[in-house]
This record gives C-alpha cells, structure tokens and sequence, in this order.
C-alpha cells in the first residue's frame, strides 16, 4: 500500500507544489522511470478499479476496531488498544485513506471531460458486496451532486473507529476534497460535525503516549479551521466560542491541563486556538461587511467582532505566556487596521443614532488597545 501511495503522489502532483499529505519532494523521482512511462489516466483508471477491494478492508478494518473499543471498554488509552497488530491496522486504515485523497487531488478532475471517471470513482467507493446493487437511475448531473453527498455520508460512518490522528486528517481531507465538487450545503454541515468529533476527543500515539509537539499543533490547528470554515455563521460561532473559553481557560494550570469542551487545546499548545480563532475573526467580520445590508448592520457585525477580541484578552490574561501574547498581537492588529478603515466611519455615521452602542465599541477597543499596548512593552523589556 506504501508503495501504490507513493506513485500516486509522483504522478498526481508531478510538476505541481506538493500537498500538505505528501511526503515525496518534487526532486525524489529515483525509483518512478517506469510508472513514469505510464499516462497518469491510465494509472488512476487501474487504481479506481481497485477502491471496492480498498473499501471492503476498511468495513473489515472498521468492525476490528468496534471488536477492540468494545473489548476495551470503549478506553482510548488502555494498554490493549495498543497491542502490535494494532498499529498495523491502524496504519492500514491511514494509508488506504490518504490514497483515496491523491486520487481526488487530481487536478484533471476539475475539468468537465473527466466527468465519467469521476463519477466512475464516486461508485466504486464501496466494498465489493455493495457494489452490485448500485443504481443507476440518476441522470448525470444529479447523479454526480447525489453520489457525492452518499460518499461523504458513507466515508463519515468510519469515523468513530478511526484512533490515530493522521487518518482522522486524511478523512477529514478526503470529505473537504469531495465536497469542493459540489455546492450542497449539507456537506458543510456534515464535515463541521467529523471535524468537531475528532476535536472533542483526545489522541494518542501509535505507543499510546499522549499526541503533542508541532506535527500534532499543525493537525489540531487544520481541523479547528476547517471546522469554522463551516459553520453557516461564522461570526456567531466565535462568539459562541469565547463565551465558553473565558471560563474554561480558568483551569488550565499545568502543562497538562486541558479545555472541557475543546480536549485537543491544552496549556501548551493554546496558542494554536489563539491563531485560528483571530484569523477566522478578520475573515468573518469581512465577508460579514460584504453582505451587510446597512450601516446598523455594519455596526452589529464591529459589535460583536469586538466582544470577541475583548473575551480573548480576558483568556490570555489568563494564559499569558510569550507564544501567546505575540500571537494575539498579531492577529488583533490586523483586525484593529480593518477598524481603522472601515469600522470608524459606521461609528462615525451612526454615534447620535446609536450613542450607546458606538460608546460600548470604542470603550471595549480602549481596554483591548491598552492591553496589545502593554504586551508590546513587555517584549521590548
């Protein structure tokens, strides 16, 4: 399987800048003369002809994992969770996913011509029993948005048996790549869930040590974007967020100590959280901006952008640690420079209107300015 995915990922992002899931360099092509001799089309016709074989190991994969959790009373850390065929397996069930996900990073996938073999791929994501009784019925086009909401419905039922945090970004990777082929909304919704799923819970290593250090912080910080990517309003969810946090932070003391509702965020690596939270905030509050309708509108939208800001000034009170305080610094002042150009003029225009809550906004940037004001003196110290 090692050595299929690694020709996958030669021919599929040959001449290309390599994704984040692959491990070859563009200049590594000992070893691929031959598949090189081979049209990438052709190769990815035999490989789709293998995914029904792929699938039906992976329902085998998944009820061996259901046996496990069972047999381990459902205990993510016991030591029979990490006996040596386990981790065969649990490699296993990465690398059949991250094949998957080359195959649909085929850049020719995006083009109508190569509709049939796309939608040829989309049915052959099943295990050999079900692929007999697929149906046809759907007209072309229908079929393609109906046989992409199935998949990603299909692909999401592995999710709970899925134990290392490597598979759980390819899967997460497989559905976002699938669903950038299609515009149903319920695909959002479906991928937001998988994301918060494996972000509610904790992660071990192959040994069973406890998943830390950058690698783990790139893929905890991947899946916390891709989950607000999702949500239908972005801007309410982050507020929804730093409700919680606020009060949560409170408790993280050790190195160890982790937020309730977000087990993956802990003292250490809080900083992540930090990052994808500012960085969501400045997207949300301009495309919000976009389609406002109003000034009014305008101004709910600076209102709550800043109560967000103000919350995470309280959190990191709380957690002030270098790593933190520069990053907050950085994002925040991105956000106070989109103030500045569009956020004074609403208050501006709707102070006489508004006294009240123009009043609130500028108090509240009074408090959070002062606060980047004494970080930046700090680190000067």
């Amino acid at each position: 399987m090692e050595d299929v995915l690694k020709k996958l990922e030669y021919l599929v992002f040959k001449n290309k800048r390599i994704s984040h899931l692959s491990k070859i360099k563009s200049k590594d092509t000992v070893g691929f003369s031959n598949v090189s001799l081979v049209p990438t089309k052709t190769i990815l016709k035999n490989f789709i002809k293998l995914l029904p074989y792929l699938f039906t190991d992976m329902e085998i994969l998944s009820q061996f994992f259901k046996n496990l959790l069972m047999a381990n009373d459902n205990i993510l850390d016991s030591a029979g969770m990490f006996m040596a065929e386990t981790y065969e397996m649990k490699h296993c069930v990465e690398l059949i996913l991250k094949s998957i996900v080359v195959l649909f990073q085929w850049k020719d996938f995006e083009s109508s011509d190569m509709d049939d073999l796309f939608i040829n791929a989309l049915k052959k994501m099943t295990s050999k029993t079900d692929l007999s009784s697929q149906s046809t019925q759907f007209k072309r086009q229908i079929c393609k948005k109906g046989l992409i909401l199935e998949k990603i419905g299909y692909l999401t039922e592995f999710q709970h048996i899925i134990l290392h945090l490597d598979a759980a970004v390819n899967l997460v990777t497989l559905i976002q790549t699938l669903k950038n082929f299609s515009d149903e909304p319920e695909n959002n919704i479906i991928l937001r869930d998988t994301c918060w799923n494996f972000l509610t819970r904790q992660w071990y290593s192959m040994t069973g040590l406890e998943e830390n250090g950058p690698k783990y912080n790139d893929k905890i910080t991947f899946l916390l974007e891709i989950y607000l990517q999702c949500q239908d309003n972005q801007l309410k969810k982050l507020v929804e967020i730093v409700d919680w946090l606020e009060v949560e932070v409170i408790a993280m003391e050790s190195k160890t100590d982790r937020l309730k509702t977000l087990p993956t965020i802990n003292k250490m690596n809080f900083k992540c959280l930090i990052k994808v939270v500012l960085n969501s905030l400045l997207g949300s509050v301009k495309a919000s901006l976009k389609t406002a309708e109003n000034e009014i509108n305008r101004l709910d939208i600076w209102q709550s952008a800043i109560s967000v800001m103000g919350k995470m000034v309280q959190a990191i009170k709380k957690q002030d640690s270098r790593s933190n305080l520069l990053i907050f610094v950085k994002g925040s002042i991105l956000l106070l420079k989109l103030f500045l150009a569009e956020g004074m003029m609403v208050c501006h225009n709707l102070f006489k209107l508004k006294t009240k809550e123009v009043s609130k906004v500028f108090k509240s940037l009074q408090v959070i300015t002062r606060y980047i004001q004494n970080i930046c003196n700090y680190t000067k110290v």
